[in-house]
């Protein structure tokens, strides 16, 4: 309900707000584990639940850029209930490229972008 000047009635506000909060909840949270890639084959990993103490930075130090792109996730996406793929070695990880090293239908091309 629109009142004088433009005033909304704060009750659809609070309303539209809580039906928002209800989505966002709704939502299941990613598990980077289920998802298997052929550049993942050769390192081994295990997976971890993230918590509300965990941060990036305190688990992985100053590999958590190489970890984070190895879960192909960038940190916006690391929150409590995320589950992501750590490295057993995390120097295995370092300069992680989720390309493949061939990629045979280009053999032939003189050039391929990808």
């Amino acid at each position: 309900m629109i009142g004088p000047a433009g005033y909304r009635a704060p009750w659809l506000v609070a309303i539209l707000a809580l039906a928002g909060a209800h989505a966002a909840l709704a939502q299941p949270v990613p598990n980077t584990c289920a998802i298997h890639y052929p550049s993942d084959a050769g390192i081994p990993w295990t997976c971890h639940r993230i918590t509300r103490r965990d941060t990036v930075r305190g688990l992985f130090g100053s590999h958590w850029r190489d970890v984070l792109r190895f879960n192909r996730i960038d940190r916006r996406h690391i929150y409590p209930g995320v589950r992501i793929k750590i490295p057993l070695h995390l120097r295995q990880v370092a300069d992680f490229t989720p390309m493949p090293a061939r990629y045979p239908p280009a053999a032939t091309d003189p050039k391929f972008i990808l």
